[in-house]
């Protein structure tokens, strides 16, 4: 299986939000976490769009998705 890692939360929220399947947080570098995907070809086009400012989301899904993504980082 084939994953995609970020340690940026932003974008982490968004795949989370569009529903890409989280695998885990890595902390295996205590100083940068990092947030685990499963490996979907529509990633590079969700990142692409984050940082080109063309993705729409609904505000409380994303909130959501950040939340969750939150506590993760801290249990």
């Amino acid at each position: 299986m084939q994953e995609y890692e970020t340690s940026d939360i932003q974008i982490a929220t968004l795949l989370l939000a569009e529903g890409i399947t989280f695998i885990k947080v890595d902390s295996t570098n205590p100083k940068r976490k990092g947030f685990v995907f499963q490996y979907e070809s529509r990633i590079t086009d969700l990142v692409s769009g984050f940082w080109q400012d063309t993705i729409k989301i609904a505000p409380r899904k994303y909130m959501g998705a950040f939340k969750e993504l939150k506590n993760k980082l801290y249990q």
